[in-house]
């Protein structure tokens, strides 16, 4: 029996190739960290005093890496998972339990980061938060806008990660 996937499988590699980007541009972000850092070490070294901004700007720069590198990493299935029991299961348990249970703890998680994230970057962009250490006046919902976006990117990867599964699964049966 012949198993269409063609609509699954499309699905897949839009999101994935939106994932794939996404963690280029993370993987970029990584050597401007240590730039900035290195430039402070070697301006505190011949001047005699830091440069403040760099610490909030690779602080921030570091959310960035995590917000935009984590939906690539769950992508390519080296996201955290305790793996002792999950691995001796079949495709099909497998399948079943991410789509019923962790697509019910993750859909708790992406709520709450999302919902409370997105409210916690309004109240820094309604309140025109800058950064708290007064040499530059860095907006901070920037850094804190990425909590909910991260966490939205994180549940599209989810969703191409539990499409597989499926797809395996699918695979599988057309198989046998």
């Amino acid at each position: 029996m012949l198993v269409d996937h063609a609509p699954m499988t499309r699905i897949i590699r839009i999101i994935d190739t939106i994932m794939i980007w996404l963690g280029r541009l993370a993987m970029m972000l990584v050597p401007i960290i240590l730039v900035l850092i290195l430039a402070e070490i070697g301006y505190r070294a011949v001047v005699g005093r830091s440069l403040t901004f760099v610490e909030d700007l690779a602080s921030w720069l570091l959310v960035a890496v995590v917000s935009l590198g984590g939906p690539p990493t769950l992508m390519r299935g080296e996201f955290v998972r305790v793996d002792a029991a999950y691995d001796h299961y079949g495709p099909r348990a497998k399948a079943l339990l991410d789509t019923v249970l962790s697509t019910a703890l993750m859909a708790c998680f992406l709520y709450a980061m999302v919902w409370l994230g997105s409210n916690f970057a309004m109240k820094s962009f309604n309140t025109g938060e800058v950064s708290a250490t007064g040499s530059w006046d860095g907006p901070v919902w920037v850094a804190k806008a990425l909590i909910p976006l991260g966490s939205a990117l994180l549940g599209l990867a989810w969703i191409s990660h539990v499409l597989k599964l499926w797809v395996d699964v699918r695979a599988g049966a057309a198989d046998v």
